[in-house]
């Protein structure tokens, strides 16, 4: 089954908000200001688990780094 763009852009949104907001984020917070990405400044667009508990997310910025 395929999202619909609207369902994207609400997942999209709900995931930046858990970054900048929720306190389970705050290491990812710190492993992107050491980067020089500010959790205000990027969208996280994607997270996925992988089976040996790792994560893996997608990031968009306005600026291309």
């Amino acid at each position: 089954m395929h999202e619909t763009e609207a369902e994207l852009r609400l997942e999209v949104s709900e995931l930046t908000e858990l970054l900048r907001e929720d306190s389970d984020f705050a290491d990812l917070r710190n492993l992107l200001a050491a980067r020089g990405l500010h959790a205000s400044e990027v969208l996280l667009a994607g997270l996925i688990g992988g089976e040996d508990n790792s994560q893996y997310g997608v990031f968009i910025t306005a600026d291309p780094q």
